[in-house]
């Protein structure tokens, strides 16, 4: 989450996704300085990146840039360090915030742009990958302190997938779409609306259903 505050620039929503998301040249033994408006896709298979964890972020790391697959005023997409399918990417706001539990009537502009940005994120991907479908959402209960938006592809195919909550975790009613979120915070002032922390915790136990 803190890797977000580290965001210092910016590039237009309208740049291209193309090429971020396929593999790319094995890394060099000394990565190139990373100029701030870079946004090419980081080296090394996409899929097998050690995650980059706060410690790291609060020293200044300089691997969090390569992590960074669009940057833009206001939002970010960044790869997940465990990500659960081929294409697995999170839409953040460069503004700290702990999670949609936290949004009030006040921040239901700021959530329409970022449902905004993330239909473009999604948009790009599914132009990229057109054999494999996407979804997104935030998790009911959310594992990482900082609001962030999951945009995934549905195949699941990655080493990171290892018990039935990974799987949950990424399925409706546990994974909550902005639309959603929008309509809740409006109807009740609440984005997660009725869904409290312990119902979110039994959909994660659930059997494995298709949805």
């Amino acid at each position: 989450g803190k890797a977000a505050a580290s965001m210092a620039a910016t590039t237009s929503p309208a740049q291209s996704l193309d090429g971020l998301l396929r593999p790319a040249p094995r890394r060099p033994s000394t990565p190139p300085a990373k100029t701030a408006r870079q946004t090419s896709a980081p080296p090394g298979p996409l899929l097998h990146r050690a995650p980059v964890h706060d410690r790291e972020a609060e020293a200044g790391d300089a691997s969090v840039g390569e992590y960074f697959a669009h940057v833009h005023d206001e939002f970010a997409a960044l790869f997940d360090g465990y990500p659960k399918g081929q294409v697995h990417l999170l839409a953040v706001p460069r503004r700290l915030m702990d999670s949609a539990r936290d949004l009030s009537a006040e921040d239901l502009p700021m959530l329409r742009r970022l449902a905004a940005y993330t239909a473009w994120l999604q948009e790009e991907v599914s132009e990229q990958h057109p054999a494999l479908t996407f979804r997104h959402g935030v998790h009911s209960k959310p594992s990482l302190v900082h609001l962030h938006v999951h945009v995934l592809s549905q195949d699941f195919l990655s080493p990171c997938v290892k018990n039935k909550k990974h799987y949950n975790s990424f399925q409706p009613p546990f994974l909550v779409g902005l639309d959603d979120l929008i309509s809740n915070l409006q109807r009740t002032g609440r984005a997660m609306g009725d869904i409290t922390l312990a119902q979110a915790e039994a959909w994660l136990k659930e059997d494995l259903r298709c949805s």
